[in-house]
């Protein structure tokens, strides 16, 4: 057995020079400079109650729990139709200090730049129980994932609940790297904690790079192609 790494992730050896300037990336979004950036990362068609949650964050912003704050969502554009996604989050169009980054990720320079750039400047992600959760460790960013189901009672198998236990994310929340929370309570909490203090969890984050990763270093292409055979070695 060779670890090698994702190569999925060599870009992100590099990843300064993708990082647009703060400025181009807000005015980008019409986010005010100043403020903090909560990222959401949608679960899709797995997180039926994501509206719920999404909802409450504004209302908070709004009324000033989560001071100079704006929520990005980044709906789930790979697989699901803009169309579906919209109706989804109908009751967030217009809202202030909401936006959307409906940016799809490809090939291209500008993609990544704006996908990274999204990674980069967010202060706290919350990604549902998501492999994009390895990507928000990279950037060492303070990282929840939600477990409870908005404001709605689901059976065990419509639960969000369900997936916590998929041996693929029992793996990352081993190394206590993302949080679960577990109420509206509990979200509205941990959120202003890690504003206040982002280097909690920063040692779990780093063990779940080193765990899920092995090396973010631009060469897993190179190992897995076999030219750099020293490079297995720690």
């Amino acid at each position: 057995v060779e670890v090698t790494g994702f190569p999925q992730f060599d870009s992100l050896a590099s990843r300064e020079t993708l990082i647009m300037p703060r400025e181009e990336f807000c005015a980008y979004f019409g986010i005010p400079a100043a403020h903090r950036v909560i990222l959401y990362i949608s679960g899709a068609a797995y997180s039926l109650d994501e509206p719920d949650i999404l909802v409450e964050i504004a209302r908070w912003i709004e009324r000033g729990d989560l001071p100079h704050t704006t929520l990005m969502v980044r709906p789930y554009v790979i697989a699901r139709d803009r169309a579906v996604e919209e109706r989804k989050y109908a009751a967030l169009q217009g809202v202030a200090n909401v936006v959307f980054n409906w940016e799809r990720v490809g090939e291209a320079t500008e993609s990544k730049r704006i996908y990274f750039s999204m990674l980069h400047y967010a202060d706290v992600v919350i990604s549902i129980f998501s492999t994009t959760a390895i990507e928000a460790a990279i950037f060492d960013k303070p990282t929840l994932t939600i477990g409870f189901d908005g404001r709605t009672k689901r059976a065990p198998h419509e639960s969000i609940t369900r997936l916590e236990k998929m041996s693929h994310f029992a793996h990352v929340l081993e190394t206590g790297a993302v949080r679960v929370v577990r109420s509206f309570n509990d979200l509205k909490a941990v959120l202003l904690e890690r504003f206040e203090n982002p280097s909690l969890g920063r040692a779990e984050r780093a063990a779940l790079v080193r765990k899920m990763c092995f090396k973010i270093d631009g060469r897993a292409s190179e190992r897995i192609d076999g030219r750099q055979p020293d490079q297995f070695a720690e």
